[in-house]
């Protein structure tokens, strides 16, 4: 909040905020200096934040171009993340200019979004999350894994950031078990620079395989087929849905069968369960009974 406030900071100011000593002081201005975000001013003895909006030179924009980025703007403010913030502010530096491109100048009174289940992301960490990514850091997290109820600890160098049906993913290199893995920033509970830690480095061409290779939010190689049934009554409406760019559907007379790569059952679970009578899984065995458990357990509950 100094920082913000006043631009500028000082190693006094950090020891005696947080009743910290010099080193865990300077341990803080590194976090910042290694993602650009201060930098030390030599006439002013201070490290002071490098926040400084730039001119865009001749921006000239057609009523097109400013429809695009203003409804980009109106769905990412679903996301509450430092994304859309950052891009409210670059608007606001000129959208008084542009608001005679279009009828009126809020857009809300011609779309809107409703995401659910939008998953609160920390400010902090996500940001963090961003200039990793973009600065190449590996970073030190402390996570939750819900199917096991654990808090682990990682050592990551994160890679990509992808948005998977509202949920933020982020594919980065766990160091502990040398493989590309996910990492939802949502459960993040704690999060900061392993500076002592060496980036390892992959081709994109690895995270693209990574992220194309399976259906739903479990990405990776993938591991098996599921094979799906739909209700006559769902078929046309399944048919008409992009699940996945290897997907393969077939009519079994008015039904619609739906193979899609995927790896991890648990994976593609929710979206099964989300279907209720109006599809059955066909293949593999283990997929389908493992629904047939998840259907027996749920109705144990209603008894």
């Amino acid at each position: 909040m100094t920082l913000s406030a006043k631009h500028c900071i000082t190693r006094q100011e950090i020891m005696d905020r947080f009743e910290i000593g010099r080193t865990a002081a300077n341990d803080d201005l590194r976090y910042f200096r290694n993602f650009n975000i201060i930098r030390w001013s030599h006439a002013n003895n201070w490290h002071e934040l490098i926040d400084e909006p730039k001119s865009l030179p001749g921006l000239f924009i057609s009523q097109k171009e400013w429809l695009v980025l203003t409804f980009t703007e109106l769905m990412l403010s679903k996301h509450a993340t430092a994304f859309s913030k950052e891009l409210q502010k670059f608007q606001s530096r000129y959208k008084k200019d542009m608001n005679r491109l279009l009828p009126v100048s809020d857009i809300s009174h011609y779309f809107s979004v409703n995401l659910t289940r939008i998953e609160h992301i920390d400010d902090i960490t996500f940001e963090t999350c961003i200039y990793a990514v973009v600065r190449q850091v590996s970073l030190r997290i402390l996570y939750h894994k819900p199917f096991e109820d654990e808090i682990v600890e990682r050592i990551i160098s994160p890679y990509h950031l992808v948005n998977e049906g509202g949920s933020w993913l982020m594919v980065s290199w766990d160091h502990d078990k040398k493989e590309l893995r996910n990492f939802m920033p949502s459960r993040i509970k704690t999060i900061y620079p392993e500076i002592g830690a060496d980036f390892v480095k992959r081709p994109f061409s690895e995270i693209e395989k990574h992220l194309s290779g399976s259906y739903g939010l479990y990405k990776g190689e993938k591991r098996e087929d599921a094979v799906l049934l739909f209700s006559k009554q769902k078929s046309i409406w399944a048919e008409r849905q992009k699940w996945h760019e290897n997907e393969k559907k077939q009519w079994v007379g008015k039904q619609l069968k739906l193979t899609i790569p995927i790896a991890s059952q648990e994976g593609i679970m929710e979206e099964i369960l989300s279907h209720g009578p109006d599809i059955e899984v066909i293949a593999p065995r283990t997929l389908r009974e493992l629904t047939i458990s998840r259907i027996n357990q749920t109705q144990t509950i209603y008894k």
